[in-house]
């Protein structure tokens, strides 16, 4: 069976047209197959090839660089959500994984108390003509969770754009999620009884098998909920989500709550500061990892806008996670989507670290320095911000302690910038920068790469510049950034 398919170079961003990919039955014997095909790497063979003036075989890093680029080959047997060829996966959150140590103190309880949540009902019959009907008898199937006994109600359509709502590959999700936390005695039943079951119909648009795979995945998650197994394996500290689970949960609040509004956010004023633009899952992934953001950490974003990085930090790393946004639109789609992610959460069980998103001036708000303080990540979206912000935002800088970092897209110190005694009361004198590049889809605006930059806090800058001015004088006062003094400076 042939296919094809667009794919996309990681690398340059572009895209390759026109790419006819084979599905291959797995072969019986993969061993023989291999040996069959495998070249000799011995001292001898490598000598005959050099003799016969041959290429040199390629090295281990470019032949992983090579099977990086390159489109992947599934066997016949095994298929995507939609029985296609598989992506790489939709964020770009490769190797992530989430270790479930704290059980949500608001899940598993026996009463049906009050969540607030947006349906998924209440997403399609808000853009009805988005969207195509399963040829079903019954148009919506009900859905338990884990570890809540809210029922959710699932319209049986398909989106006509692959970018809206798509309600069936969230079944798909859900499913794959509860199989992640079940206990591994219950792993294979499920995998086998539900996951398989579920992809199936839905691929084939089959009600009747899609009704009868949910309703055994409601009747083990009511069973296992009620007699506490799935809190217990939980709290075991053995859980861990994978990079597509941390997506689902991030889009699954993003599609609700953000999504059918995101057209408001283009009403700002053209050149202003206020310019809306995202930057994406797989680039703050690679920051906290670079960072060393840990769970007793506390990450801040400047202009969070709708929020998405303040919830992934809190659920990624488990840390104190706080944003700030000036702009009335998307702070009110910004605090809707913390609702609902926290509702989504709690329908699993997970925790996550402390979220606030708070509107306001960052350079005029008292939360906004109360986390400044403290913070150990400060993340600045100024693409788009002005020269006269960028200069304001460094004496908000002054509130960091020693060793925080501040990742913006745009240096506040000048390229050329050194310490003098002219310049040492300046807050850039105490930031020391790192130039970086990020990778295509790092930002929503450009699928090209581009650089940013990471400056961190080092008041050690002024000492070892004025140690090394007055080498001469046994002890030399330091220079008092909060009162604004400087060194005195003694006869020689």
């Amino acid at each position: 069976m042939l296919a094809s398919k667009f794919f996309r170079n990681k690398r340059t961003g572009t895209e390759l047209r026109d790419v006819v990919i084979t599905k291959i039955k797995k072969p019986d014997n993969i061993k023989s197959c291999i040996n069959s095909a495998s070249v000799s790497t011995s001292p001898e063979s490598r000598s005959k090839r050099k003799i016969k003036g041959a290429k040199p075989a390629p090295s281990p890093k470019s032949l992983a660089k090579r099977r990086r680029l390159a489109p992947r080959l599934i066997y016949a047997d095994e298929s995507d959500d939609n029985g296609q060829i598989c992506d790489q996966p939709i964020l770009g959150i490769d190797d992530t994984k989430i270790r479930i140590c704290d059980v949500n103190p608001d899940s598993f309880s026996s009463a049906l108390e009050k969540i607030s949540v947006v349906t998924a009902d209440h997403v399609i019959k808000a853009e009805k003509n988005k969207y195509t009907h399963f040829p079903a008898q019954q148009d919506r199937v009900s859905m338990m969770y884990p570890a809540d006994p809210f029922i959710e109600e699932y319209p049986l359509v398909q989106p006509k754009h692959k970018d809206d709502f798509d309600p069936t590959a969230e079944l798909i999700r859900i499913v794959e999620m509860t199989s992640l936390i079940l206990p591994a005695e219950y792993f294979c039943e499920y995998r086998e009884g539900v996951e398989r079951l579920v992809r199936s119909a839905i691929r084939k648009e089959n009600e009747k098998d899609l009704r009868a795979a949910i309703d055994k995945h409601n009747h083990i998650v009511l069973q296992l909920r009620l007699n506490g197994t799935i809190k217990q394996h939980l709290a075991c500290g053995q859980v861990y989500l994978t990079a597509k689970m941390l997506q689902y949960l991030l889009i699954s609040a993003y599609s609700r709550t953000v999504g059918p509004y995101v057209e408001s956010l283009s009403n700002y004023k053209a050149w202003s500061s206020n310019v809306y633009g995202e930057l994406l899952p797989a680039f703050l992934s690679r920051l906290f990892s670079e960072l060393k953001l840990v769970q007793d950490s506390v990450f801040v974003d400047l202009g969070c806008g709708v929020g998405s990085c303040v919830l992934q930090a809190a659920l990624q790393v488990g840390c104190e996670s706080f944003g700030v946004e000036i702009s009335p639109e998307p702070v009110k789609l910004a605090k809707n989507q913390l609702v609902e992610f926290k509702s989504r959460l709690r329908l699993f069980g997970i925790n996550a670290g402390e979220m606030t998103i708070v509107e306001g001036d960052m350079l005029a708000n008292e939360e906004t320095t109360k986390a400044m303080q403290k913070a150990d990540l400060v993340l600045v979206n100024n693409y788009a911000f002005d020269a006269d912000l960028n200069n304001r935002l460094l004496g908000l800088f002054l509130e960091l302690k020693d060793g925080a970092h501040i990742v913006s897209l745009k240096t506040f110190v000048p390229l050329n910038h050194t310490i003098s005694e002219r310049n040492l009361d300046n807050p850039a004198s105490i930031l020391s920068v790192e130039q970086k590049d990020f990778g295509p889809g790092s930002v929503s605006w450009s699928n090209f790469s581009g650089p940013f930059f990471i400056s961190t806090i080092d008041r050690s800058r002024i000492s070892r510049f004025l140690k090394e001015r007055y080498i001469k004088i046994d002890s030399v006062i330091p220079y008092d950034l909060a009162q604004n003094r400087l060194p005195y400076e003694p006869e020689l």
